[in-house]
């Protein structure tokens, strides 16, 4: 995703596909999507299980920003 970040990514992993290492591991990831807030390119789409409720809002508010963003540069 890092390198190809001009491609809309979209990411479900379902309940027991993660480890415990593996969900921090994502959960870490998604935090530094935040961190760095509206890019030039869409955010990836990442839910998986232990997701708390505030990561997975923030994230889709990003997502919003960032299309409302490109949609008032038309």
């Amino acid at each position: 995703m890092d390198k190809n970040r001009h491609i809309q990514y979209y990411l479900e992993f379902h309940a027991n596909s993660l480890s415990d290492k593996e969900t921090e591991t994502v959960k870490n990831y998604v935090q530094k999507i935040i961190d760095v807030g509206v890019t030039e390119f869409p955010p990836p789409s990442i839910e998986f299980p232990g997701q708390n409720d505030q990561q997975s809002l923030t994230l889709n508010l990003l997502k919003w920003n960032y299309y409302e963003q490109k949609n008032s540069k038309c």
